[in-house]
C-alpha cells in the first residue's frame, strides 16, 4: 500500500513538473523563436495568436490563427489604459477567444510597422501564469517567408478553458518604478527619442521621462526587417547605458506595449526584467510632485 501511495505521489509530481516545464520542452526555455523553427515543428497543438489589428487579420493570416488585440484586456479610463483588467476577467475573455492554458502558444505581429503587440500579449499571458508562450522573431513577414500557409477565412472559435496559474510576476507598479533607485532597479524608456525628451504625440498628460530612466528605443534591438539583432549587439547596447546582465530592469513606454515587447526579449536573453504596464499614460496623470518628469525639448541635443 505504501509503495502504491509513493508511486501515485511520484506520478503527480511528474505531471506537475511536465506542465510547468512544458515551455522548456517546446521552446527550449526561450521566449522568442524563429519562424523557420516554428514552421519546421509542424505541431498543431500550438495556439497561434495574431496580435495585429483586426483589419490586417481579415486581409490574411496564418491558418487557424486567433485574432487578439492588446486593448481587449486593459482598463478603459484614459489614465489607466495600459493597466490590465482583473485577471479572472482576462481569463474569461481568453477562454471565449479559444485560448487554452493547457496548450503552448506562439504570438506574432507586424514586425515592420507594428508596436511590439506580440510582446504585449505574450507578457500578459506570462503574467497570468502561462509559461509556455513565445513570440515569432520577425513577425508575419518571417512567417510568410518561411512558407507558413495563410488564409482569409475567419474560423469559428473552439471552446477552451484558460485557468490562472500565477506564480511569479512580470510586472511592476507605479510605486515600484518611483522607488526604483532604492531597489537598485534600472529604468528603461523604450519610446522614441522625441518622447523621451518631452514631446507628447500619443496622449500623455505631461511630457518627459521618469527621472534616471535610460533611453533604449525598442526598435534599436531589431534590424530593418524587424528581426532581433545578435545577442552580443543587444548586450552591447544595454551595457552602453550602464545596464549589465546582473541588473534588475523595469521598462515603460506610453501604455506598456513597446516596453512589454522589450521585457519579453530581455527575459529571453537572460535579464531580470519587468514591465510597467500603466507607463506614461498613468504616470503623467498622477501628482507631478510625487511622479515628476524630466524634460529636454531641444531637438539638437542628445
Amino acid at each position: 500500500m505504501k509503495s502504491l501511495t509513493l508511486k501515485i505521489i511520484f506520478l503527480l509530481v511528474i505531471t506537475l513538473m511536465s506542465t510547468s516545464l512544458y515551455a522548456n520542452q517546446i521552446w527550449g526555455g526561450r521566449f522568442v523563436v524563429s519562424a523557420d523553427e516554428f514552421v519546421g515543428m509542424k505541431d498543431n497543438t500550438i495556439i497561434i495568436i495574431d496580435a495585429r489589428v483586426a483589419k490586417k487579420h481579415k486581409k490574411g493570416h496564418p491558418i487557424h490563427a486567433i485574432s487578439m488585440q492588446w486593448n481587449m484586456f486593459t482598463k478603459s479610463a484614459d489614465a489607466d489604459r495600459g493597466e490590465l483588467l482583473a485577471f479572472d476577467t482576462i481569463a474569461k475573455k481568453l477562454s471565449e477567444k479559444g485560448v487554452s492554458s493547457d496548450r503552448p502558444i506562439v504570438v506574432f505581429d507586424d514586425a515592420k510597422s507594428g508596436w511590439g503587440e506580440s510582446g504585449r500579449i505574450a507578457w500578459m499571458l506570462h503574467e497570468l501564469g502561462h509559461d509556455d508562450v513565445a513570440i515569432i522573431d520577425g513577425g508575419i513577414q518571417a512567417l510568410k517567408k518561411a512558407g507558413y500557409p495563410m488564409e482569409k477565412k475567419i474560423r469559428k472559435k473552439e471552446a477552451a478553458s484558460f485557468t490562472l496559474r500565477k506564480t511569479q510576476t512580470w510586472a511592476m507598479s507605479i510605486d515600484q518604478v518611483a522607488n526604483a533607485a532604492e531597489t537598485k532597479t534600472a529604468v528603461i524608456d523604450t519610446r522614441e527619442k522625441r518622447e523621451y525628451k518631452g514631446w507628447t504625440p500619443y496622449g500623455e498628460s505631461r511630457g518627459g521621462h521618469v527621472p534616471g530612466a535610460q533611453h533604449v528605443f525598442y526598435r534599436d534591438l531589431v534590424d530593418k526587417k524587424g528581426v532581433l539583432k545578435k545577442k552580443d549587439e543587444i548586450i552591447h547596447i544595454l551595457a552602453s547605458r550602464g545596464i549589465k546582465k546582473t541588473t534588475r530592469i523595469v521598462a515603460y513606454c506610453t501604455g506598456g506595449i513597446r516596453s512589454a515587447w522589450m521585457v519579453v526579449v530581455l527575459r529571453h536573453l537572460g535579464y531580470e526584467s519587468y514591465n510597467y504596464a500603466g507607463s506614461m499614460w498613468q504616470w503623467s496623470s498622477r501628482d507631478e510632485k510625487k511622479f515628476p518628469l524630466v524634460k529636454n525639448l531641444n531637438p539638437f541635443s542628445d
